[in-house]
Parts: structure tokens; sequence; C-alpha cells
């Protein structure tokens, strides 16, 4: 199939990605044999096919790298703070606009990769930051029953 590709495709762009294991690697070397001038991209985390997952659901570019994740992280964990810095400087349509953010798009994402990832990139400040918003929010909502 190697051979058929690189004889009737010669213009195209080929990237190779394989995991970092033996299996990988012998799969790596066996396939430039026939796509000599291929770029072979190097997993980030446990296999290539979580960078995969890891790139979609951040939009990233096949090419990124580890710190490119940790930016995202940074920029989720400072909204959670933020929002628990201000939460009593906040107009309902401030709150309920950030709220919306964490819970529907950043938490999401980042349960569903955090499995994939936490054993290669530093995820504990974005964990104790998004324990401190749920406790904020419990906090609040329980003085809110109250009154």
């Amino acid at each position: 199939m190697f051979a058929y590709l690189n004889d009737n495709f010669k213009e195209a762009k080929v990237y190779l990605g394989f995991d970092n294991d033996s299996k990988g690697k012998e799969f790596e070397k066996s396939a430039k044999e026939f796509f000599h001038k291929a770029t072979c991209l190097k997993p980030n985390f446990k296999d290539f096919n979580d960078d995969l997952i890891v790139a979609k659901y951040f939009n990233l570019e096949n090419n990124f790298i580890k710190a490119d994740c940790q930016k995202l992280f940074f920029e989720m964990e400072k909204r959670a703070v933020l929002f628990v810095k201000n939460f009593h400087k906040m107009s309902h349509e401030e709150m309920a606009k950030e709220l919306k953010q964490i819970s529907t798009i950043d938490l999401p994402k980042y349960e569903k990769i955090k499995p994939k990832i936490e054993k290669y990139l530093e995820t504990k400040t974005l964990d104790f930051s998004y324990n401190k918003l749920s406790q904020c929010l419990e906090r609040e909502l329980g003085k809110a029953k109250v009154v």
C-alpha cells in the first residue's frame, strides 16, 4: 500500500505519526522506506491517537507541542480564578457569560482529555482552580437558597 501511494501521489505532503513504543518505531522505519520525504511527528502523549484527540478538542495544529496545551490550560485556569475573585463584582450578564464559557466549553473539554494528558502535563493548578470555583458556587448558591 505504501509503495502504491508513493508511486501515484508524488507531490503529496506525507505526515506520519506513530506511537513512541517499539512497534511504533518499527512502523515508522518501514514507512520511511517508502516515503523518503515524509515528515514524522512524535507524539506528545502516550500515543499519536491521544495527540489527535487533544488537537481536535483544543483546535490545535497537528504539529502542536505540550506548551500549546499548557497555555490553553493557563487561560482556562485564569478564567476560573477571575470568576471566583470577581464573583460579587460581576453583573448577572457577565456572570452568566463567564459561567457559560467555563461550564459548557472549558470544563467539558478538559474533562474529556484529562485522562490522556495528566501524566504528561501539569494539571494540579487547573484542578485546584475548578475546585475553588465549585466551592464558591456551592457557597453562594447555598446562601441564595437560605434567603
